[in-house]
């Protein structure tokens, strides 16, 4: 456990776990229940990138924009993290390490966050699984995709059979090829269409252009006919644009464009 990690665990009072969590960290996470809301911290990133996160999740809010609005007074402390709204979940970045700062000033800022956020979002009613309609008693918090859920054994049970459907479908979904085609052409000359337009306006009265912007346009090109070979295709195969193969093609359709 990384040292201001195990600080804020002993100031918070939230378990350790060996999990990755949606921070897909090596340190594992810290998740448990504070105030009503389900909160997990962990580090993203690497190196002098590293950063901290926190999780927060509630039961839902009427006005999301005002929600996220009221989270700006707590930018300063930040140094440059933000804040994002996605669904059910608040999540606050912020850098590491902050000068001066340590497990006790990160948790007096947490109860400061969650203190706001308790004046726009609901929490979550303690010992109750939040599965809709649902209203069994839960003793304990369950990680899904590395976030905490107050979830019982019947939602499992439900929600694993609703990604077993979802896979089933996808598996037996052929590829389509042909739109995947069209539809990475059409991305493509979109996309060179765009570049051309922008080369112009970058272009000087003697011809220059900045090295960096002409490196940046071809890739940029090949990304969005990757994008859009993906979005027609359907079910990823040995087309999908992770691959050599969708690689190969893309750029071919980027200097037919061109």
């Amino acid at each position: 456990m990384a040292p201001l990690i195990k600080e804020i665990s002993e100031q918070t009072g939230l378990p350790w776990f060996n999990n990755p969590g949606p921070f897909k960290s090596t340190k594992g996470l810290l998740s448990g229940v504070r105030d009503g809301y389900l909160v997990s911290i962990g580090v993203v990133g690497q190196g002098m990138k590293e950063c901290i996160c926190a999780v927060i999740r509630f039961r839902r809010t009427a006005d999301e924009k005002a929600l996220l609005a009221s989270m700006d007074r707590f930018k300063s402390f930040t140094g440059g993290g933000n804040f994002q709204l996605q669904g059910q979940t608040l999540v606050c970045t912020l850098p590491k390490p902050i000068q001066g700062t340590n497990g006790q000033k990160i948790t007096e800022k947490l109860d400061q966050i969650l203190r706001e956020l308790a004046l726009r979002a609901q929490p979550f009613d303690p010992g109750k699984c939040e599965g809709e309609g649902c209203r069994n008693e839960v003793s304990e918090i369950t990680l899904i995709n590395g976030n905490a859920n107050f979830i019982c054994g019947g939602c499992k049970i439900r929600i694993a059979g609703k990604q077993e459907e979802k896979r089933r479908r996808y598996l037996t979904t052929p590829s389509n090829y042909l739109k995947g085609f069209l539809f990475g052409t059409g991305g493509a000359l979109a996309a060179g269409a765009a570049s051309a337009v922008l080369s112009y306006w970058m272009t000087d009265d003697k011809g220059m252009m900045s090295v960096k912007l002409a490196c940046i346009l071809p890739f940029g090109i090949a990304m969005a006919a990757a994008f859009m070979v993906k979005k027609g295709i359907g079910k990823i195969s040995r087309v999908s644009p992770s691959s050599p193969h969708s690689w190969v093609f893309c750029s071919a359709m980027f200097f037919t464009t061109v």
